[in-house]
C-alpha cells in the first residue's frame, strides 16, 4: 500500500478536537485542555507505515541529537526514541525515516498477576523502520 499525503490518521490520543478546547471561565462544563502546540516545535513529521496503519511521528533535533516521539500502534502509549540509543536517519528531501530495531516496553492492562510477574504483559511491539516502512522483528 502506497503512502500519500491525502491519508488522514485516526485520532487515538492527545489533545481533544478543536470544539472541545477551553477558552472560557472555570464554570465551563467541558473542562480544560492544553493549548500547547508541540507539533509546531518539531523539525519534521515523518510517516511510518506498519501493516495497515500509518503512524505519524514528531522528530526533534538539537545539536547532534535527534529524538522521535510516536504513539505505539499496538498499546497506544507514547514512545520516545533517541539517537543517543538508536540509529535514526531522516532524509529531508524525501521525508523518509529509517530507525534501527526498537520496541515498546509498556505494560498492557492485564489483570493476571502471573502474567505481570513473568513479563508476559509487556506490549512487545518490536520493529525496524526502513525508508518509512516498519517491519516486525
Amino acid at each position: 500500500m502506497k503512502s500519500t499525503d491525502e491519508e488522514f490518521p485516526v485520532h487515538i490520543a492527545g489533545d481533544p478536537p478543536e470544539h472541545y478546547r477551553y477558552h472560557g471561565g472555570i464554570d465551563d462544563p467541558r473542562g480544560m485542555a492544553s493549548d500547547c502546540l508541540f507539533d509546531k516545535l518539531a523539525f519534521a513529521h515523518p510517516k511510518i507505515r506498519w501493516h495497515d496503519r500509518l503512524v505519524i511521528g514528531d522528530l526533534y533535533k538539537a545539536a547532534d541529537e535527534a529524538t522521535l516521539v510516536i504513539i505505539c500502534p499496538k498499546c497506544l502509549h507514547q514512545l520516545t526514541i533517541s539517537s543517543k540509543n538508536k540509529s535514526i536517519h531522516y532524509d529531508e528531501e524525501t521525508g523518509l525515516i529509517s530507525i534501527e530495531r526498537f520496541g515498546c516496553t509498556w505494560e498492557l492492562d492485564d489483570k493476571e498477576p502471573t502474567a505481570q510477574h513473568f513479563g508476559m504483559s509487556l506490549c512487545g511491539w518490536s520493529v525496524v523502520v526502513d525508508n518509512g516502512v516498519a517491519r516486525d522483528v
